[in-house]
Order: C-alpha cells, then sequence, then structure tokens
C-alpha cells in the first residue's frame, strides 16, 4: 500500500529523473522532488549522501566523474562540486552551480533510470516523509474533549487515506500534514460522536478528507485530496 501511494504521489511531484532549477528551492531533484537548499531542508544532501553510501559504485559513475560529491551523511550530508577551475563549491553554493550547469543537470537524468539510486530515492521516500507521517500523533479537540490519538497509521488504515497522508506529508512537511487533518478529524469525529482514542478508530475516513476538500483553499492541497477522491482507491 505505501509503494501504491508513493506511485500516486508521483503523479504531483514527477519521475525518478525529474528536475525543476527554477524554484525557491535551488535544485529539485527526484519523484518527490528532493530539495538542495538548505534553508529548505536539504533532503536532497541527505539523498546523495544514501546513494554514496549504499549504492557506491553507480553513485561514481553517475556523479563522481563529473565532479559532484557528498560530505557527512543525514542530516549533517553537504554536496559538493568542483569546478572548471577545480574550485570546491558546498552546499547551496554548489546547488547554484550545479542548477546553472546543464552537464552537471545531466547527471542527475542518467541517475533517474539506474536502478540502484532509485532505489535510494525510495529509501529516502520512506525515511523522510512516510515512517513520520504514518508515526504522527494528532492533538484533537472533539466537543471540548481533548484527544491525542495513536500513531496515524493505526487510526487510519486504508488505502486512500493513506496515500493523502503520505502525500500531504511530502507536499506540506509532517507537521503542515498534522494541522490540516486534525481540525477536519475532531470536525467529523464530534459528528459522529466519537470521544475515545478507541473509538476514533472507526472514523469515516472518506468523510474526513472530503472535510478537507470541501474547505481548503490551498490548491495543492485540494489537488492532491480530490485527486485520490477521484481515483477510485478504496476507503475502506
Amino acid at each position: 500500500m505505501q509503494a501504491r501511494a508513493l506511485q500516486f504521489v508521483s503523479t504531483h511531484e514527477g519521475n525518478f529523473d525529474a528536475i525543476n532549477s527554477y524554484d525557491s528551492a535551488i535544485f529539485s531533484y527526484g519523484f518527490i522532488q528532493f530539495v538542495g537548499a538548505s534553508d529548505k531542508g536539504g533532503s536532497l544532501n541527505r539523498l546523495l549522501a544514501s546513494m554514496k553510501t549504499n549504492a557506491g559504485a553507480a553513485f561514481q559513475q553517475v556523479f563522481g566523474c563529473v565532479g559532484i560529491d557528498v560530505e557527512g551523511f543525514g542530516t549533517g550530508a553537504t554536496v559538493t562540486v568542483l569546478d572548471e577551475s577545480r574550485f570546491k563549491h558546498r552546499g547551496d553554493a554548489a546547488w547554484r552551480y550545479i542548477q546553472s550547469n546543464i552537464q552537471l543537470n545531466g547527471a542527475f537524468i542518467k541517475a533517474g533510470y539506474e536502478p540502484t539510486l532509485i532505489r535510494e530515492q525510495l529509501r529516502m521516500a520512506n525515511d523522510l516523509y512516510v515512517q513520520p507521517a504514518l508515526n504522527f500523533k494528532l492533538d484533537l479537540d472533539v466537543g471540548g474533549i481533548r484527544i491525542r490519538t495513536p500513531r496515524i497509521g493505526e487510526m487510519f488504515t486504508s488505502e486512500a487515506a493513506l496515500t493523502i497522508i503520505i502525500s500531504l506529508a511530502i507536499n506540506q512537511g509532517t507537521g503542515g500534514m498534522g494541522r490540516i487533518i486534525s481540525p477536519a478529524v475532531s470536525r467529523v469525529a464530534a459528528q459522529q460522536r466519537l470521544q475515545t482514542e478507541q473509538s476514533l478508530r472507526q472514523i469515516d475516513e472518506r468523510t474526513v478528507f472530503q472535510t478537507i476538500a470541501s474547505e481548503t483553499t490551498d490548491s495543492r492541497v485540494f489537488n492532491r485530496v480530490n485527486g485520490v477522491l477521484r481515483s477510485g482507491m478504496n476507503f475502506a
């Protein structure tokens, strides 16, 4: 179900070789658009570090041969790139250099067709978005009763709900996803008189997301939620 959810999410973001070099993230890449800019989270740095660690040979063949490398791992990962004079740019400066160099863009496109590097996109999507989203807990106010839910992956279990949750987490961040879903859950729970953690597991999942789609003013949220509602995915 998680794999199918990510496959659906990619229809809003891009293919494995997708590049966006004209937004505030400086350089975005991949099927869920990992971002280079440090002030946007720098998830693309972590992706490259994962590629280097888990698919070292392919990383060197695709990125190393054109002067792209990464130092560190996890949240401390920093991309580097050598320019024509062999000067090493780091971090955001490296992403700006890559952004303006078509040859270096080509390395990322090539990586989008290398299975071992594609695997790392899936690994990082799971680590950065899927698991944090499924483990997130909602703070609800149901008719004046404060309820902290179990992990969201235990409360929502249908394929359709899972897909929307992951899609919103990727687009809005895990906290943003929670702020979107919490008021809708609170409202539907009050309507259905669900006032305990256990009873919330019986909530009508489709109604929760229909509520979000009808009330949001953010076109990105509407398109992602409504896309699943119209897809025929199962809410059972």
